[in-house]
């Protein structure tokens, strides 16, 4: 589909850009003196860009395919096929990326601040201060973070899931993220973690759990089609989309998918966990779109 196509590139470019613009941006106002352009940053918002794009892309396109009144099973088919392709190409190209000398952030950068070499520079800023444990360079490395009326808390990973003392602000330390905005960062960043770490256990798994979630996805098609005002049958279409989003976060948790491999009685694979849950729900809900048109189709019609 052309409108797909269109709309996955034009997604993808829209939010590698604001991304990358946020990143540069966030890290030049806490240590003053970096280039703006930097290769490591790009390739880290091309990989954090490559989910909104897939789920609002799939998102427009079912919408596009609900006003032109396209078949449901022909629409879901073939955007099945190009948001899987979309996903594994690109996913295996930032793979490649990533691995490149260039994508890592070299050791010998010029100085952006007085005596770089040293480790132990303190910042500070709104009332808090905090000291970096290794190179200026490596801002987002562990740190020694002292907040007005505590005292000094260490932070190994300031950012994401994995930060070692969550109440603490990230840097920097003025956030002007809305609540909303921030959880729809983390939740994209997570589910963009998730498809590079399927493809870490080969192309198989890649494909296995790429197609899983585009296949729930795809399968929303009748969300899209509830209502007969198109932009409020796109709302709903947002907050479906939305649920599946936090659904992919919740199922990849470590707590859940031991409770799910152990509840499948070990013989599925931990990998396909996740995989085997969004498949079932998504055949659940083409049965129930499969059943429903049938009715529809094999309704009388008065006069």
């Amino acid at each position: 589909m052309i409108f797909f196509s269109i709309s996955f590139v034009t997604l993808l470019l829209g939010a590698l850009f604001f991304r990358f613009l946020g990143l540069r941006i966030d890290e030049i106002k806490t240590i003053p003196g970096q280039p703006f352009f930097r290769f490591p940053d790009l390739v880290s918002s091309l990989r954090w860009a490559l989910s909104p794009a897939l789920y609002l892309s799939i998102l427009m396109t079912l919408s596009y395919a609900s006003r032109q009144k396209f078949p449901v099973f022909f629409s879901v088919f073939c955007l099945l096929i190009l948001s899987l392709a979309a996903v594994i190409g690109l996913t295996i190209g930032i793979s490649r990326l990533r691995s490149l000398p260039a994508a890592s952030i070299p050791k010998e950068s010029a100085p952006v601040v007085h005596q770089p070499n040293r480790k132990g520079l303190i910042l500070s800023g709104s009332g808090a201060s905090m000291i970096l444990l290794k190179e200026p360079q490596e801002i987002r490395g562990p740190r020694v973070v002292a907040l007005p009326g505590q005292g000094l808390i260490y932070q190994e990973q300031p950012l994401g899931p994995n930060n070692t003392i969550l109440p603490l602000p990230p840097l920097p330390y003025r956030n002007e993220t809305t609540p909303l905005l921030a959880s729809l960062t983390i939740d994209f960043s997570l589910s963009s973690r998730y498809l590079e770490d399927s493809f870490s256990g080969g192309i198989f798994s890649l494909i296995i759990y790429a197609g899983a979630l585009t296949l729930l996805l795809v399968s929303l098609r009748f969300v899209l089609d509830i209502g007969s005002w198109p932009l409020a049958s796109l709302f709903l279409g947002a907050l479906a989309f939305r649920g599946i989003l936090s659904l992919e976060t919740f199922l990849n948790t470590s707590e859940v998918q031991d409770m799910l491999f152990s509840l499948t009685g070990n013989w599925l694979p931990r990998a396909y966990v996740s995989s085997a849950v969004f498949a079932a729900l998504a055949l659940l809900i083409l049965l129930y779109t499969a059943l429903a048109q049938a009715i529809k189709t094999g309704r009388p019609r008065n006069g």
